[in-house]
């Protein structure tokens, strides 16, 4: 089975098992589950690019994706944007910097190498 078969099953099955627990229209289901589903729809159309804007809002902690870390990990090129315009882009460790992150999401955290493999972490201060 293709991904984008896969994604476009598992987008059906989750309307439907979302859909039959809490009685309601696939349109009435909880926010988490119907982003789920806009998720595999989205990789259902098997598209070469992917432009997403916090696409995990409403997700529950269990399924959530929106990470700085988990972006730094598998992402192979991030923009950074704010306020409309490209802040930064390129490779996570040229773009995830202290200074970046300060300026863009208010968040002191320091830039780290990755303890596991290549990469980096991102560790916030405590506040």
């Amino acid at each position: 089975m293709t991904i984008a078969a896969t994604a476009t099953a598992t987008a059906a099955s989750t309307v439907a098992q979302a859909s039959a627990e809490n009685r309601r229209l696939p349109t009435r289901t909880p926010g988490g589950q119907r982003q789920r589903v806009w998720i595999a729809f989205v990789f259902a159309q098997d598209a070469e690019i992917l432009l997403l804007d916090v696409p995990t809002t409403f997700l529950d902690l269990a399924h959530a994706i929106d990470d700085l870390n988990l972006a730094a990990q598998y992402a192979q090129h991030l923009v950074v944007m704010s306020e409309g315009a490209v802040v930064a882009e390129g490779a996570p460790a040229d773009v995830l910097t202290a200074d970046l992150l300060a300026a863009v999401f208010g968040l002191t955290a320091h830039v780290v190498p990755h303890p596991i493999g290549d990469g980096i972490l991102v560790v916030p201060e405590k506040r």
